[in-house]
């Protein structure tokens, strides 16, 4: 059941990963084309968070410390990097260095999820 609960998370947070991906693509677009492109990308965000919510908030209950712990963590970075996808659209002053840095923030949390997944998953074989 761990199993399958660690892998929907990484599932589902890659779905999300992807989104994000897409947006560092739009970056480099015009002004106009870029906030209808973030835009619609966080609209799909909006519909991969709550699948991946509702996996971490599974582990997070099933534990163990260690990989609750990162999973918390990967929640949080997830929600920042989303929230950092507004001040995109409005153009805002480091809006772009903000995002990099939370979208960055959200790979590495999702790498040390893995390896504490990874980790709890070798203890019980």
């Amino acid at each position: 059941m761990r199993r399958t609960a660690y892998a929907d998370v990484i599932e589902r947070a890659h779905e999300t990963a992807e989104l994000h991906f897409q947006v560092k693509g739009a970056l480099t677009r015009s002004d106009e084309q870029l906030v209808q492109h973030i835009v619609r990308l966080r609209d799909e965000l909006r519909v991969a968070f709550d699948p991946l919510m509702r996996c971490i908030r599974l582990v997070v209950l099933e534990g163990p410390a260690r990989v609750a712990e990162a999973t918390e963590a990967l929640s949080q970075s997830v929600i920042t990097a989303n929230r950092a996808l507004h001040p995109l659209e409005q153009a805002g002053e480091g809006a772009q260095a903000a995002y990099e840095s939370a979208e960055a923030e959200f790979h590495r949390r999702l790498e040390q999820f893995t390896v504490a997944a990874r980790k709890a998953l070798s203890a019980i074989q």
